[in-house]
This record gives structure tokens, sequence and C-alpha cells, in this order.
């Protein structure tokens, strides 16, 4: 009849690797093992015992290493309380900064699409400069945009009167660029005012002609003003 064989976890070599590198499993192990007598057991678990408590001591930190140790986390705690204290420092100038801002500035620095934002005896000149990539009707919704930047700035009681400038790359008969203004609109702060702008800027969404309708005054480049959409010229004023 064949001898059935033992499984790894019950053979010597694997109870004495145990042994080795985690001392209580490999001595559970021991124990465990028929194959050993008390004596031969409690011998091993003699020798292995004092294995066990010598490894222990030895891989404990000398009191130079955990002064060492100590040493490096009082280290990065204070690096930690340095690199703190300089975000908070950071923060607070940030804040006085944007504080102390002047209106052009602001909205030049928290609008994206405003290239350039000027303030001149209360009347905010912004600047739009639309991409290589346009069309006349694409200018509309430039408009539109310049629409929402302009309520952002009558927030600020300075400001009296607000001009849109949008300008893009023309190209003339002879294939020379130039940016040129192709639609200016101004608003004054009363007019703005008789707006419900709510209600009004939906109205304008898909209908901007509305936006220029109700201006002060607006200015459409000739060869932009030939190329648009009847739906816009048509209801222009």
């Amino acid at each position: 009849m064949e001898k059935e064989k033992k499984p790894f976890y019950k053979k010597s070599w694997f109870m004495y690797l145990m042994l080795v590198i985690m001392t209580p499993i490999g001595l559970i192990i021991l124990w465990l093992n028929k194959d050993y007598t008390k004596k031969k057991k409690g011998i091993i678990t003699g020798v292995f015992g004092v294995w066990f408590i010598v490894m222990s001591i030895a891989s404990q930190p000398t009191e130079e290493e955990k002064a060492e140790e100590k040493a490096e986390q009082q280290e990065a705690k204070e690096q930690k309380e340095v690199e703190k204290k300089e975000k908070e420092e950071a923060k607070k100038k940030e804040e006085q900064r944007l504080k102390n801002r002047s209106i052009d500035e602001a909205i030049e620095e928290d609008n994206k699409d405003v290239e350039e934002a000027q303030m001149s005896d209360g009347e905010l000149t912004l600047t739009y400069e639309h991409g290589t990539m346009w069309s006349e009707n694409s200018l509309f919704n430039v408009v539109y945009d310049a629409f929402k930047v302009t309520h952002d700035a009558f927030e600020e009681d300075e400001v009296d009167s607000v001009v849109n400038v949008i300008k893009v790359k023309m190209t003339d008969e002879k294939g020379n660029e130039e940016l040129k203004d192709v639609i200016n609109y101004r608003y004054n702060r009363s007019d703005f005012e008789e707006l419900n702008y709510d209600n009004f800027k939906d109205m304008a969404l898909g209908e901007q002609w509305r936006i220029l309708n109700e201006s002060d005054e607006y200015f459409i480049h000739p060869g932009i003003r030939a190329n648009l959409k009847s739906e816009y010229t048509d209801n222009l004023k």
C-alpha cells in the first residue's frame, strides 16, 4: 500500500523554517507534530526560545538609534509647522492682494475671455480677442459673453459705463493680416440697470442682437455685418 504523503506544512523542513523566521508559529507546528517526543519538543523549544529572545533583543534599536529617530521626528514636525506657517502667510498675502486690486485688474484676472481691461474716468473698456478660428456669426457669442462680464463690472460702484471691444485678425485683399475692432458696444449704468438682467440674459441667449439694441451705441465692421445671418441683421436697430 502506498504511503500517504504529508502536506508540506507537516514536514520537518517547513517546521524548522518557521522556527527560524517566525519562531512562535514554528513552536505551534512543533507541538502539533506527533513525530517528536515531549522530551525532544522540550529541547527544541528551549533552543529556539533562546533564539527568539536573542533575535528580539538584537532587533531593538539602541539608545543612539532611538535618539536619532526622535530627532528626525522632531525635525519633520518642525518642518511641517514651517510649511504650514508659510502657506498661511501666502494665503493672507493673496487675500490682501485680491482685496487691493483695482477694478480693471480684477476683471482681467477673473475673466479668462477678457484680454485687457482699462479704467478711465469711470469708464471701463474691456477688450476681447477672438481666436483664429472664427466666423462672423460666432462673434455674437462673444457679444453675449461680454454682456455677462458687463454685469459683473457694474457690481463695482466706481464703474459708470462699460465699453466692450471685440477684435479679430482680418485679412485684406493682399493677404495682409491686421487685428481690427469688429464689434463694439457701450452701456452706461442707468441704461443697464433698467434691464431685468436675469430675464434679459435668457432672452438674449441665441438672440444676441437684443444686447446691441439696448446698448447706448454699437458698431459692427461692415465686412462682418455683410456676412451675418439675416436673423441678426434684420432685428438690429
